[in-house]
């Protein structure tokens, strides 16, 4: 039997959301703050048990049924006229490119340069707005989730499916800072494409991002990871201090978990 054995802690995270009894914390967005997008709860490292090809950015994926982002993501994933698109993914040369890989290379970094980084208080007086495709086209600028959201729309209008497509909302380690991204599921693994860099990433990896939740036209999802654990001991022959039996017998969960309401899906 193996030292350790990996277990998620996403069913811990679900049970408490949905009984609403998570303690209160940032993600309610206050309308005081016009920094980032999505606070990070603490959660534990990854197992390194845990396959690659079940991670996004290094964690794992919950299916929820309800965030606080859901009237946001309906605004902007009613797929728009693939027609009203084909001209401006004729400017981004990614016609002329070889493979797909190159062809989604080519819109990372088109949409990077064409979009200026303006946050959503300076250019919707709003703490929080995400934005159509076609209004972060017109004014030329927008902010994380806009980058995200038009890679997404004009990537579908090349002819990738949108199921393939995740927009994953998470922390910046880095920058200490919260942000957008959007990843891609081709053939040989998920990348990332994001406004920071025209390079694309393993998706599969962290890339120094801890994931908070995620949305794609066929759901949504809480990101969490699998905590070791050691492997069940024979009892032992004296009665350990009651202590002792009250602390095994109590599963540790993260410190902060994400307070905002949000449902389990069955």
């Amino acid at each position: 039997m193996p030292a350790t054995e990996a277990i998620p802690v996403m069913a811990v995270l679900a049970a408490r959301f949905e009984n609403n009894d998570a303690p209160h914390s940032e993600l309610t967005r206050p309308e005081t703050s016009s920094e980032g997008c999505y606070p990070r709860p603490k959660m534990a490292a990854a197992a390194p048990s845990v396959p690659n090809d079940q991670l996004i950015l290094g964690s794992l994926r919950l299916s929820i049924r309800t965030t606080p982002f859901d009237q946001n993501w309906r605004g902007v994933s009613q797929a728009p006229s693939a027609r009203g698109l084909k001209r401006w993914l004729v400017r981004t040369g990614a016609s002329g490119a070889v493979g797909l890989r190159a062809q989604v290379t080519a819109i990372n970094s088109w949409v990077n340069n064409k979009i200026a980084y303006t946050d959503d208080l300076a250019l919707y007086r709003k703490n929080d707005f995400w934005a159509a495709s076609r209004e972060t086209l017109r004014r030329g600028k927008g902010d994380c989730e806009d980058y995200a959201i038009l890679k997404m729309d004009l990537l579908a209008a090349m002819g990738i499916e949108r199921d393939k497509m995740i927009l994953v909302v998470a922390r910046d380690l880095v920058r200490n800072a919260d942000h957008a991204v959007l990843v891609v599921q081709l053939d040989d693994g998920p990348l990332v494409l994001d406004n920071s860099t025209d390079i694309l990433r393993d998706g599969r990896l962290a890339n120094d991002y801890r994931p908070i939740m995620s949305f794609a036209s066929n759901g949504k999802w809480l990101h969490g990871y699998a905590v070791a654990t050691a492997a069940p001991q024979p009892a032992p022959l004296v009665p350990a201090p009651v202590e002792t039996i009250a602390a095994l017998s109590v599963p540790s969960a993260p410190a902060n978990l994400l307070s905002t309401r949000v449902s389990a899906s069955n």
